[in-house]
């Protein structure tokens, strides 16, 4: 372990097949990499488990709690509905009636984020005979509230060779978790979709207050990606899904069983709603509400991720004219699992980019999607001492010709 390069990670989704596969043991890996994963990019193994982070030297680690979102299985159609639900079941290992119950009107995004965050709380007690070449050592995890407790478990890593501990710390990867982004089944009203009151209790929580009949959170999140691949009510979202992906994912909003065409993206390319702006301001701590208050929580920063570009410059709108108000509380702008698109401004376009695959068999450099980072972003990003996490992902990082 003392020649041992350390690492951290800090955007992946560590025990997430786990959780909805209900495993045991969560430092067993699932599955082997493969030729055949390799040779088609169909991933069924885990790739950033405990044991494989823990052999390749991670002791950080940021995971994404994130409940999948209905929309993902809501196809337009319900031919061939069956062999979908199981080739579904097939790629994520996730039972198929769990993949059902996702489709029912009984879905609920909130409360699988909390089963999810227990999750991570209950398994901590378990541990990991680690060999790695001729080091053998035991390693657990530890979800940790603050920097403190991730230097105090380096401190001990490095005193205690025959035990390692991992820091992990929570974020949520889109504000649909909070309870947004549900279906409207049959263009009816979706209960689970709550009301703003409910969505800045449950928002306070993660800032570790009570809030009406939420409980704080003890391990508060260090950031939020406000939105994902597909519509939440909340924020716009970018276009993270070519028409290869599009043939497995196309979904409908109403949802009915006839609904066929024009297809209907809802919130792609679009800004952030008066919820989505209400939310973004309590979890920084900006809002008049938090401003007033005595005990105003943890700030919660914002990952720009996924974010459309409608959305981001309105979220840049918000901290500027925050920061003409308070210019010592720097906000840092970050964005977790970033490439860029080698374009200068965020207005290419007027804010509505195409991201089409016809602009990217054309790309050369890099890839031209406005889900990547702009020229000037990344100076904003620096400017505001704030992070960008590289994403290890070919088709994402580099232009069509590049590959």
């Amino acid at each position: 372990m003392s020649d041992q390069k350390l690492f951290a990670d800090i955007h992946c989704h560590a025990l997430l097949r786990y959780f909805q596969t209900d495993e045991a043991n969560v430092w067993d890996s699932i599955g082997t990499p493969n030729f055949l994963a390799h040779l088609t990019g169909l991933i069924r193994f885990t790739c950033s488990d405990p044991s494989r982070m823990a052999k390749g030297g991670v002791r950080l680690v940021i995971v994404a709690l994130t409940p999948p979102e209905q929309k993902t299985l809501m196809y337009r159609s319900t031919k061939g509905l069956g062999l979908r639900l199981n080739l579904s079941a097939f790629l994520s290992r996730i039972p198929k009636e769990k993949l059902v119950f996702t489709r029912t009107p009984n879905y609920d995004h909130y409360p699988v984020l909390l089963e999810e965050r227990d999750y991570y709380l209950k398994h901590q007690i378990q541990y990991g005979d680690i060999k790695d070449g001729k080091n053998k050592y035991r390693c657990f995890y530890k979800v940790v509230k603050d920097g403190n407790e991730v230097q105090s478990i380096f401190d001990a890593n490095a005193s205690n060779k025959n035990e390692q501990k991992i820091a992990v710390v929570f974020t949520v990867e889109s504000a649909h978790a909070l309870g947004a982004g549900h279906v409207l089944f049959d263009g009816k009203p979706n209960p689970k979709n709550v009301s703003t009151e409910v969505l800045l209790d449950r928002t306070d929580t993660l800032k570790g207050l009570d809030a009406g009949a939420e409980k704080a959170w003890e391990q508060t999140p260090l950031w939020m990606t406000m939105t994902h691949a597909f519509g939440n009510d909340l924020v716009g979202h970018a276009q993270a899904l070519n028409k290869g992906i599009w043939k497995l994912f196309e979904y409908a909003e109403p949802f009915t069983d006839k609904y066929k065409e024009p297809r209907y993206i809802p919130f792609l390319n679009q800004g952030i709603t008066d919820n989505g702006k209400a939310i973004i301001k309590r979890l920084l701590g900006i809002d008049d509400v938090s401003l007033a208050r005595e005990n105003k929580g943890k700030r919660v920063l914002i990952d720009i991720k996924h974010m459309s570009v409608q959305s981001r410059k309105t979220y840049y709108e918000i901290l500027d004219t925050y920061h003409a108000q308070h210019p010592d509380d720097n906000i840092p702008v970050l964005m977790s699992h970033a490439a860029c698109n080698a374009k200068p401004t965020i207005d290419d376009q007027n804010y509505n980019p195409a991201d089409s695959d016809e602009e990217y068999d054309k790309s050369v450099s890099y890839n031209p999607w406005s889900i990547n980072l702009y020229d000037e972003e990344i100076i904003r990003i620096h400017k505001t001492e704030g992070l960008i996490g590289m994403i290890f992902f070919e088709p994402i990082l580099s232009g069509k010709a590049r590959r």
